[in-house]
């Protein structure tokens, strides 16, 4: 029974999840648990002067799925990676989405909250092999699953990392 409520109840949040995604949600994309900060000094304190698709263009190639970036307000950006089914891929589960804010300081702030789909895919694996008789095969698909989301944070650390530098090396001529 806990094993079936813990199912439907990791799908809605899947579902739910995606929505808040791609329908841009700004509360989703500016509160949650911070899992990275990061924050770039611009090399200029002239403002930024570029929209989201600059931005989006300006943020190097990769292997992985480009990463698309949504206006929140004047100093405030959503970023996360693109889902596109058109485009083929390598992917990776994201553990994260990516806030983005330029601080008055004219600094590039970065924090990713912690996407909600891994902590609950987790709970229910983890549930499922309860009250099972323990045995060191359990232990092979658990240290899988974390060493799995390891990696995906590890990915997703290094392109929020870019993204930050990208954006902050943006529009610095100082050319009058």
């Amino acid at each position: 029974m806990l094993e079936e409520v813990l199912f439907i109840t990791f799908l809605l949040i899947f579902v739910l999840e995606l929505i808040l995604n791609c329908t841009w949600i700004s509360f989703y994309f500016r509160y949650g648990i911070p899992i990275f900060k990061y924050e770039v000094k611009r090399p200029t304190l002239k403002p930024l002067q570029c929209d989201n698709k600059e931005m989006e263009k300006a943020i190097p190639n990769s292997i992985f799925d480009r990463i698309i970036i949504h206006r929140l307000s004047d100093s405030d950006f959503a970023f996360r990676e693109s889902y596109s089914l058109l485009e083929i891929r390598f992917s990776y589960p994201p553990v994260m989405r990516g806030s983005m804010r330029l601080t008055p300081s004219g600094n590039i702030r970065i924090v990713g909250f912690l996407n909600y789909f891994p902590i609950f895919l987790s709970i229910l694996i983890i549930s499922s092999m309860i009250g099972e008789q323990p045995h060191v095969d359990m232990l092979i698909p658990v240290s899988f699953l974390f060493v799995f989301w390891g990696i995906s944070y590890v990915i997703q650390y290094i392109r929020f990392k870019t993204v930050a530098k990208t954006v902050a090396s943006l529009n610095t001529d100082t050319s009058p």
